[in-house]
């Protein structure tokens, strides 16, 4: 395995043990998907290009309170969950998963 995917896996990998989390990613915040482990079934570029999008909005809103750069974002969905959370200027975290009620 190529050095640098081996390190995108080990980032990502122990989110994959946490309670309901099915997938988790790396995604550029232009929105490609860099790395991805995990499946929920769903196309994880869209989610990953979505993602970017909601963080850039989440941004914008940040500077209308004149406050400093999201820490994450969760969107809540019947029986679903995604968190986004900012790793460094030019990554995210991507986290999604089934609710269990």
């Amino acid at each position: 395995m190529d050095p640098t995917r081996q390190a995108m896996d080990e980032i990502i990998a122990p989110y994959l043990e946490i309670e309901d989390v099915d997938a988790a990613a790396l995604v550029s915040q232009d929105g490609l998907l860099v790395a991805s482990r995990g499946s929920l079934g769903m196309r994880m570029e869209a989610l990953a290009a979505y993602g970017a999008a909601a963080l850039s909005t989440a941004a914008d809103l940040a500077n209308v309170f004149d406050s400093g750069v999201p820490q994450s974002i969760t969107v809540e969905l019947d029986g679903r969950f995604l968190i986004l959370a900012p790793l460094s200027e030019k990554l995210f975290l991507l986290l999604a998963g089934r609710r269990h009620s």
